[in-house]
């Protein structure tokens, strides 16, 4: 009996610890997961589709889930636990991709973009050629994946020409296998018929998991008989921008002792010039057998957007004459970032025959592989010599990896016969279908006088609130002692420009350095900011500019203060909590909301529900009202509250909730307990009597 009835006490004590352990999982029921979302383009820019994304925890490389792509190239991991981890992306004929994180909080990876594993190259894609003509074109294939690749070449051409794809070993291909990460030079080698004159217009496709192309373009003059004055030109053809101005070489040669005039047909509103080192010109004079090397400069108008042709015209006093024909292909206004980009800090310098001129000129090469340019100087005047130098090593070529630059020296000996005058040079840098130009222009003066600016750390950066100091060197380059006054143009309110001192007087031949300081507004919106310097000599006869950049980067930090941390409420009534969030930064933080991980089954919102702007400084309350469900138990809850907004870190505190119930439950359930305990104490009791 005793048995039986201690069974019965242990059964109720078990009852009574299973009801408090459910209470207690009730109370971690929240468990907070995460996720991580994104979308996967292909190089064009469009969604791609059936991409498979694989994540890895970091470090032991164990696989804890995967996913494709949809139609639109969406992906999206749900419930993941706080790691770190590695996410692989990977489609047939595409190079895998991967990206590491730490997950703290819902990620969105945005746009993920993947390139093909397959391209096709060349460093030439276009060119001149004549009626009848073999052309031979290089290019090459590359497979830059894991995968073998067996690749079919085909070639689109124009009707009546033949074309063949040879390779220097096996000879005419039409298909290939590459191994990973292998590439094969060819050679596309066309017979244009001796009928056609024109453009030609040959795509090359190569064909594998994926597909690339390589579009070439061949300018085909008729076969022409000789002539006694003849007009040639390396460049019958440019790309252009509209509003660019262009400087075309082209040399006139005669047999007989003549005097040339010239004509230029070209498009309403264009402007041309025929130019030699002198200056314009419109008619020269030729011995027997003599050439002369000139320059056609044309002014593009800024609204001129299409395929453009002008004719050049050179006719003698005997009568004879000869034309070139240029095709001008002009695109709309460059934007402001390039795959290749020309800089530099002085575009325009002075000097005087006799000397020499040096430009550095900064590239930027953002594309996704390592490339080979070549610098060219056009536009140079007889006699004039240019050289190119790397870190003080002369060069003729540059190898540049992906998102890498350099600056190229330009170097310029000018003869001691060259006039005075403005002369134009254009300084272009090219590498397979890459092409970008900057104009360079070298004053020649006739008097030995001159200023110079410079900065040896032009670019710095800083936070918002702080100041930051350039060391700027004014030089004094001719003959006379200057008095040199320094200003800016600078019109942004929230930058402060202080000169240690606004004028200077500078010995000839000499230098001095000067201190700029510039000082950031509380506040300040983050970015780059341009400060244009000048310095111009006391007759403003002279002057020269320097452009200092200053990068302000924003300073971010919320606080968050929840009063009261501790709360009590009823089961199924609401409580209000003040959160107030803090921008304790140097910067405007936007978009503030709040966030909450709560139990199961409550309800916790914020009014209002977000602040759109916080001034740095400033703070803004949140009234937060909690909500727990009629059946919640009557024990201590936490309620996780977190701050966000578009900058700044996410700050989270915890608020503690203390649920009761209500009173008539309580006075039930206590009295329920103590007939139960009364009820154990009287059976032990009996028995024990027995």
């Amino acid at each position: 009996m005793r048995r039986e009835l201690r069974k019965q006490v242990i059964c109720l004590i078990i009852l009574i610890f299973l009801n408090f352990t459910e209470s207690s999982i009730n109370l971690a029921s929240a468990i907070t997961d995460y996720f991580i979302c994104g979308r996967v383009l292909n190089e064009n820019g469009e969604g791609l589709d059936d991409v498979k994304v694989e994540i890895y925890f970091s470090g032991n490389d164990t696989l804890y889930d995967v996913t494709y792509t949809n139609s639109k190239g969406y992906f999206r991991f749900r419930h993941l636990p706080s790691s770190t981890y590695d996410v692989y992306f990977s489609k047939t004929g595409y190079l895998t991709k991967r990206v590491s994180l730490e997950l703290t909080h819902n990620i969105d990876l945005g746009e993920i973009i993947l390139f093909k594993a397959l391209k096709l190259y060349s460093s030439v894609l276009s060119c001149v050629a004549t009626s009848g003509d073999e052309v031979t074109l290089p290019f090459t294939i590359e497979n830059m994946g894991e995968e073998y690749e067996v690749v079919e070449l085909s070639v689109s051409k124009p009707e009546g020409w033949s074309v063949r794809i040879l390779e220097d070993q096996v000879g005419e291909v039409m298909k290939v296998g590459l191994p990973p990460s292998s590439s094969l030079a060819l050679q596309l080698k066309v017979r244009i018929p001796s009928s056609f004159t024109g453009n030609g217009s040959l795509l090359l496709t190569a064909t594998g998991k994926t597909s690339s192309t390589l579009n070439f373009t061949i300018l085909v003059k008729p076969m022409e008989e000789p002539k006694v004055l003849r007009l040639y030109s390396e460049v019958l053809g440019r790309v252009a921008n509209a509003g660019e101005e262009l400087l075309i070489p082209f040399i006139v040669e005669s047999e007989l002792e003549t005097t040339v005039t010239f004509d230029v047909s070209s498009p309403e509103g264009w402007g041309t010039k025929i130019v030699d080192e002198s200056g314009e010109l419109t008619k020269i004079s030729l011995p027997s057998g003599g050439k002369k090397l000139l320059h056609l400069k044309i002014d593009i108008p800024k609204d001129a957007i299409g395929n453009y042709s002008l004719k050049l015209t050179a006719i003698s006093n005997s009568g004879f004459s000869s034309s070139l024909e240029y095709a001008i292909a002009v695109k709309p206004p460059k934007p402001p970032r390039y795959d290749l980009e020309l800089w530099t800090m002085t575009p325009v310098q002075v000097a005087r025959a006799g000397s020499s001129v040096w430009f550095d000129v900064e590239l930027r090469y953002s594309g996704v592989e390592e490339r080979v340019f070549n610098p060219l100087l056009e536009g140079l005047p007889t006699n004039w010599r240019a050289r190119f130098f790397y870190e003080e090593k002369e060069i003729t070529c540059l190898a540049l990896k992906s998102e890498a630059s350099a600056v190229i020296g330009v170097y310029i000996e000018i003869p001691e016969n060259a006039k005075e005058g403005d002369y134009l040079l254009n300084f272009i840098v090219s590498g397979g279908n890459l092409s970008e130009e900057i104009k360079l222009k070298v004053i020649l003066e006739p008097v030995k006088r001159g200023i110079k600016l410079d900065c040896t750390y032009p670019s710095l950066t800083t936070e918002a609130g702080t100041a930051v100091t350039y060391e700027i060197t004014v030089t004094n380059e001719g003959d006379e002692d200057e008095l040199i006054h320094f200003l800016t143009n600078t019109t942004s309110p929230d930058l402060d420009i202080t000169f240690k001192a606004t004028e200077v007087k500078v010995e000839a031949g000499g230098s001095l350095s000067l201190p700029v300081t510039v000082t950031t507004c509380r506040g300040i919106t983050p970015g780059e900011y341009t400060i244009p310097v000048i310095a111009e000599t006391k007759d403003k006869q002279l002057s020269d500019s320097i452009t200092l950049k200053l990068k302000v980067k924003g300073v971010y930090k919320l606080t968050l203060r929840l009063t009261p941390l501790n709360v009590r409420v009823t089961a199924g009534r609401g409580c209000d909590v003040t959160a107030s969030v803090c921008n304790e930064g140097q910067s405007t933080i936007t978009n503030v909301n709040l966030e909450f991980d709560a139990p199961s089954g409550w309800m916790v919102s914020s009014k209002p529900e977000s602040i759109l702007r916080l001034e740095p400084g400033r703070s803004a309350d949140f009234t937060v009202e909690v909500k727990p469900p009629p059946d919640a138990l009557a024990a201590d809850y936490y309620i996780t509250v977190t701050a966000t907004s578009d900058q700044a870190e996410p700050v989270s505190r915890d608020l503690r909730v203390t649920v009761e119930v209500p009173t008539g439950w309580g006075y039930f359930g206590a009295i329920a307990i103590i007939i139960i305990i009364l009820a154990v104490i009287g059976v032990f009791w009996k028995f024990r009597r027995k």
